[in-house]
């Protein structure tokens, strides 16, 4: 395999994911650039030497908002008003919002193995 192909097959991530309310989301590892956002946010916010995972858990409200439209995508989670085609932000209970940002995080290395190699 080359490596372009091996860079591919780890580069396009997709987790599912069993929720404390028993659905299993489909999660996807983002693009660069759908994270900018997100990455803003924490940005604006922390202070220096701040841990990102307390800082996230501290705001969970704003980046869930941000994060989870971002890598969600069955079912489907949008910061807007609940449809047929997809979740609100606002309807997700605390548990599943919890558990689906940790996830999120650790799969475009926020948080986990991606963050503590960063460190090293």
């Amino acid at each position: 395999m080359s490596k372009v192909k091996a860079y591919r097959s780890r580069a396009r991530k997709v987790k599912k994911v069993k929720v404390p309310s028993g659905i299993v989301f489909t999660l996807k590892r983002p693009k660069p650039r759908d994270i900018l956002p997100l990455l803003q946010a924490i940005w604006d916010d922390s202070r220096e030497g701040e841990d990102v995972e307390q800082l996230f858990f501290k705001n969970l409200d704003k980046y869930s908002r941000i994060l989870l439209p971002t890598v969600c995508v069955e079912p489907r989670v949008e910061d807007k008003e609940p449809s047929d085609e997809w979740l609100s932000v606002d309807e997700l209970m605390p548990g599943d919002v919890i558990v689906l940002c940790t996830e999120a995080m650790e799969l475009i290395g926020f948080i986990g193995e991606q963050a503590v190699a960063r460190k090293k």
